[in-house]
Order: structure tokens, then sequence, then C-alpha cells
């Protein structure tokens, strides 16, 4: 990206274009393509961004979302979508971590552990510690919107 070759440290640069490349993915996916490539370099680009600035909590909530997407993708293709998940769910905590005020990060851990109850309902697994889980997560969201 251009931006990146202007200013190589510039933080939003790497996010942008990492979000961009997820959002590419998900139209391919939708299509019926694969979305890997474009996920892979997305998680690339994401990952540059918080080596620049560990404690970017956008990045981490992007990189969270490409986790998760990937995880659901691999799900309705028959595989595991666990590994997926945690990492997903490691990258919210952090983003919450930096700040706790972040919505997206709160709403996006609900989101995930909707996913995970969905996954262990299709094991005939009990999806309650999820739902509630997702409920805390959706609640933390609601009292900052609110």
């Amino acid at each position: 990206s251009r931006a990146i070759e202007l200013e190589p440290r510039e933080v939003l640069a790497y996010d942008t274009l990492g979000f961009s490349l997820f959002l590419r993915g998900l139209q391919v996916a939708r299509e019926g393509g694969d979305p890997g490539a474009s996920w892979d370099e997305s998680m690339a680009q994401l990952t540059r961004a918080l080596e620049l600035e560990p404690a970017y909590p956008w990045g981490h909530n992007d990189l969270a979302l490409v986790h998760r997407w990937k995880g659901n993708h691999q799900r309705e293709h028959g595989l595991d979508p666990r590994p997926e998940y945690e990492a997903s769910g490691k990258h919210l905590r952090l983003a919450l971590r930096t700040d706790p005020r972040y919505l997206f990060a709160h709403s996006n851990l609900a989101e995930l552990h909707n996913s995970l109850g969905t996954y262990a309902l299709s094991r005939g697994e009990d999806p309650s510690p999820d739902v509630e889980r997702a409920l805390e997560a959706g609640r933390g969201a609601l009292a900052l919107d609110g």
C-alpha cells in the first residue's frame, strides 16, 4: 500500500490494509471461494500493526475478527474452529485490557461466545457456558452504549 511505503511505521495504515483484506476474504467466502489467502495476508498486516504498537486495541479487535470468521468458515466446512476461536478470544481480551470501554470488543466477544455455543451445540455438547459468557459480554456492550 502507498501509505505504508510513505510511512512504514504508521500503525493505522497496517490496520486499515489488514481490515480491508479481511473484508475481501469475507466477499470471497460469500461467493463460494476460498478466503484463506486474503485472511492470511490480513493477519500478517494486523500482526505488523501490533508489532509496532502492542497496546493497540483496534488491531487486537480486528485480528480477533479475522480469527473468528476463519473459525466460522472452518466450522462450515467440517473442521474444528476452536483454535481460531481461542486466538480470537485472546485478542479480544487484550483489546479490552488495553481499553475496557472499547464497545466493539465487548460486542465481538459476545459474538465469539455465540459462535462457540453454536459449535458446542452442533457437537451435542452443552452450550450454556458460552451462552452465559455471550450474555455477559453483551451486557457489557450495552452498559457502554446506554
